[in-house]
């Protein structure tokens, strides 16, 4: 019978995290290199692609090895509690230097099949929802951008933000209702 030997790299996020409160390096460079991607990602959609979201991802990651004996694994997952310090970072830094979320995919506009009429019109629509949205406050931003933009489920947005479901739900009837009334207004 083989043994197999349980690297670092294949243990599961858990394990990870119960090493990295014992201030095993090895195993948090483990969980840089599965959650660098992820921070990247959301940090690009909340703030835009040309700015430069190092300091949030190195924020997020710091917080993560500081608080590593604080994470509980009967409270949620490591990526409930990564996307909970990475989104809480983002709002910090949002508040701290007047940044509004920015959604990268109101950017990209595909010409295929597209007159150029309709292609500036697209534009335009995109960027005026996009104003709208950074009207909105840091919470409702994030509620719209874990939901609408990360594709988390109403749960799941709950446990990252900190809330119950049925305040997340509130929150999004409530922010939607104001982006509506925002829009209708700036025809």
């Amino acid at each position: 019978m083989y043994e197999i030997i349980n690297t670092v790299e294949n243990r599961t996020d858990e394990e990870l995290m119960e090493l990295v409160a014992k201030g095993d390096e090895e195993a948090f460079g483990v969980i840089v290199k599965k959650y660098l991607p992820v921070a990247i990602s959301y940090t690009t959609k909340f703030f835009g692609a040309k700015f430069n979201e190092d300091e949030i991802i190195q924020d997020t990651f710091v917080k993560m090895w500081k608080y590593a004996t604080k994470w509980n694994a009967s409270k949620g997952k490591v990526k409930t509690w990564f996307y909970s310090i990475l989104s809480s970072t983002c709002c910090t830094y949002a508040k701290k230097h007047r940044r509004h979320f920015v959604c990268e995919e109101m950017r990209n506009l595909s010409d295929d099949n597209c007159n150029v009429e309709s292609m500036l019109m697209q534009k335009q629509e995109r960027a005026f929802v996009r104003e709208k949205i950074s009207n909105l406050n840091e919470r409702e931003q994030q509620v719209i951008m874990l939901t609408y933009f990360e594709g988390h489920s109403n749960q799941h947005t709950a446990e990252i933000m900190g809330i119950t479901v049925s305040a997340v739900e509130t929150l999004l009837v409530r922010t939607r209702k104001k982006l509506r009334k925002s829009c209708e207004e700036g025809k």
